[in-house]
């Protein structure tokens, strides 16, 4: 009776311990190997204080001393327990924040490039305008010396006198003709070879090198809009009675140097950056798509909208030019992604410097396009004399 009591005991006790290891080790598998080793030795051995098959006739007062035994083992086990569900909270709260942070980190970054395409975009637009008017402002000039008044609406240049004026000469035409594109061409140059490198702020580095691209785009860009369309800079072309071979063949020329100049910009692109994390290697092609190719594809879709006439315009091909003009842009901006091995010089000043959407910008260039709109829809009249007399004095 005493024997088959022992037995009953030594059972319950060795069903206690398998139930606490499997309890204390039995999901131990996110943890490290050495825990995992020490889980599978344990599981393997017998509790401890388990009567073997060899003491099972052992005798009633050594088997008490093994149940104080029990009791003991109990209570440090029960602490044990405590102890490594505290470290299991710790280990899930640390586990939770390492998952966490690439979530957060890739929301960062998403957050950091709409920021650059954002303020980029409103850049890119401002540039256009102000590389706009210096071109139809040429136009007038040159066009008022010959005593052509002009309107300047948000679509077009118009000419009251039309296009069978006797005020139109071959020679004037020409000259009035191509003096958007060479001023164009001349402030291009100035703003990319003078005062790009002179300007070391991210933020007007980027407005000066639109600016640029603008300017210059507007005498080759102009010329293949020109080309296809019979407008603007193509009527250079045909009163000089360019074959069309030489046409196309001019206009290629045209698309490389852009595409040349493009390659080597990338530079100042790089130098626009606010952080030398977007810059590297793994970072530069998504930086060059927010900075670069997102404000011109929504900036010249914002451009079209704006300047989509209501009525029949006098140029009617002048839609079509412009709409080329903005497209032959992407020859500029697409062959940065391709230099791989341009460095910028002044990165480093504002690399800790921080960034946001430049929100007075936003607002302010929508009022500028509102204005632009709404102000040239109904058009401004331009007749700029001069007259210079130089006689002795009496």
């Amino acid at each position: 009776m005493e024997k088959h009591h022992s037995q009953s005991k030594k059972q319950g006790i060795n069903a206690f311990f398998n139930k606490l290891s499997r309890k204390l080790f039995g999901s131990s598998h996110h943890h490290h190997s050495s825990d995992d080793n020490y889980m599978a030795n344990i599981s393997d051995k017998p509790a401890p204080f388990m009567a073997s098959d060899k003491n099972d006739k052992i005798s009633s007062s050594h088997h008490h001393s093994h149940r104080k035994g029990h009791h003991k083992h109990g209570f440090w086990a029960k602490l044990f327990k405590l102890r490594k569900k505290h470290r299991r909270e710790k280990d899930v709260q640390k586990n939770w924040q390492f998952a966490s942070e690439p979530v957060k980190k890739e929301k960062l970054e998403m957050t950091s490039y709409i920021i650059y395409a954002v303020n980029s975009t409103m850049l890119y637009i401002a540039a256009y305008m102000v590389a706009f008017f210096t071109y139809q402002l040429a136009v007038i000039f040159v066009s008022s010396h010959y005593g052509i008044d002009s309107v300047l609406y948000y679509y077009e240049l118009y000419f009251p006198c039309g296009n069978n004026s006797s005020l139109w000469t071959p020679f004037n035409i020409i000259l009035i003709t191509l003096s958007g594109p060479m001023i164009s061409i001349i402030m291009g140059t100035i703003y990319h070879h003078v005062v790009l490198k002179r300007t070391s702020k991210p933020a007007n580095k980027l407005f000066v090198l639109w600016l640029a691209f603008h300017s210059i785009n507007m005498f080759f860009g102009a010329f293949v809009a020109g080309i296809i369309t019979d407008q603007g800079f193509g009527f250079v072309a045909d009163w000089m009675y360019m074959h069309v071979a030489f046409k196309f063949m001019f206009a290629i020329i045209a698309i490389f140097i852009l595409a040349v100049l493009g390659f080597y910009s990338a530079r100042y692109f790089l130098e626009t950056a606010t952080s030398v994390y977007r810059i590297k290697s793994k970072n530069r092609l998504a930086f060059f798509i927010a900075q670069g190719i997102i404000p011109w594809f929504v900036g010249g879709l914002i451009l079209f909208a704006i300047k989509y006439p209501t009525i029949l315009p006098q140029h009617e091909n002048i839609l079509v030019y412009d709409s080329i003009i903005l497209g032959t842009l992407i020859f500029l901006v697409i062959p940065i992604i391709f230099n791989t091995t341009a460095k910028p010089k002044f990165i480093d000043k504002y690399s800790r410097s921080k960034r946001g959407i430049n929100w007075t910008m936003v607002v302010a260039i929508v009022l500028l396009l509102v204005v632009f709109r709404l102000g040239l829809s109904g058009g401004l009249h331009f007749f700029i004399k001069i007259i210079v007399s130089i006689s002795p004095w009496h």
